[in-house]
């Protein structure tokens, strides 16, 4: 077991830790005083449930733009209903644990380079115009070989760029695709366009009926396989196996669906990251994230919040298995 530093910082990351800030502070102050680089935050609940300062985390667009506010804003008072200096840190994992972990190291301390994917003739395609559809993916790159089927992956609201996913004629046919279009620029593209393998048989389940697709009959649990074995999912290599965050106090009729909708906002969680313990009237959520840094962050804002109906949650990070 690692021993931390209670005093030491997180390691850098994209979320802050702002406390001392006035009574009554609202999300809207805290964009006011960070400006339009804040892509969320909240502000936390006084535990003590007096009427002293408050903390908040604040997430921002990028690791640069967090440094920048640290540096320049750490100390200060940047508005006059702020009574008492701001004390801004960042918010996550200590650096040292992150190491410990050996995040991105081989066993020797080395660092390990991610594996390269088996030639298939299943291709993934990244940084194509937003809005595109199966005509234009299918057009783009059927001068380089036989495409069988196309599938574009509408991504979510506010990205720039779609993903698609392309099956070739065959494996050489794919070789040749991919080596010939990886990096290249698309009409309407903001960037070159990136090309891979894709792991898994994602057309596996689809069978050419007609002039259409036909999806065949197949279970859930197959279709999650799948979909995690394209190599879509954010990478999880930096995940940490043996931590995960319990959470006690919600109502006996949680489900694991309601589970991933209370916690997916905080960070990407596996499909298999979620599980439920009904005991004494009430459920409790065990739930790991692919980032380290969500599962603090979770931690942070849940523990000690009360809802109007009076449900007090409390959380905890805990190791080993589940």
């Amino acid at each position: 077991m690692v021993k931390v530093d209670p005093n030491e910082e997180a390691a850098p990351s994209a979320d802050l830790l702002v406390t001392e800030l006035p009574p009554g502070a609202t999300e809207d102050f805290l964009r006011s005083i960070f400006g339009a680089a804040v892509l969320k935050c909240r502000v936390l609940q006084n535990k003590s449930g007096g009427t002293g300062s408050q903390r908040a985390l604040v997430r921002f667009t990028g690791l640069d733009e967090a440094k920048k506010v640290r540096e320049q804003m750490d100390g200060t008072t940047p508005a006059a209903t702020v009574a008492s200096p701001l004390r801004i840190r960042f918010h996550g994992p200590p650096a040292s644990l992150l190491a410990a972990k050996g995040s991105g190291k081989g066993k020797n301390g080395t660092p390990t380079l991610p594996r390269p994917k088996e030639p298939s003739d299943s291709l993934y395609v990244k940084g194509l115009p937003l809005g595109v559809n199966e005509d234009f993916v299918r057009e783009a790159f059927q001068a380089f070989g036989t495409v069988l089927q196309v599938k574009v992956l509408f991504g979510r609201e506010g990205q720039s760029e779609s993903h698609a996913l392309l099956r070739i004629g065959s494996v050489e046919e794919a070789k040749y695709v991919k080596e010939s279009t990886d990096g290249s620029m698309l009409e309407g593209s903001m960037k070159p366009i990136k090309v891979d393998y894709s792991m898994g048989k994602p057309f596996a389940h689809l069978t050419n009926s007609g002039s259409g697709v036909k999806q065949s009959t197949v279970p859930m649990t197959s279709v999650l396989s799948d979909v995690a074995a394209l190599g879509i999912f954010p990478q999880q290599e930096n995940a940490s196996d043996d931590s995960f965050l319990h959470i006690s106090g919600l109502p006996e009729d949680c489900t694991d669906v309601q589970a991933y909708q209370l916690l997916s906002p905080f960070g990407s969680i596996p499909p298999d990251g979620i599980r439920l313990e009904y005991t004494g009237g009430k459920c409790e959520v065990s739930a790991r994230f692919v980032d380290p840094g969500s599962l603090s962050f979770a931690a942070s804002t849940l523990d000690g919040y009360k809802t109007a109906d009076g449900i007090e949650l409390a959380t905890c990070t805990k190791n080993g298995a589940w």
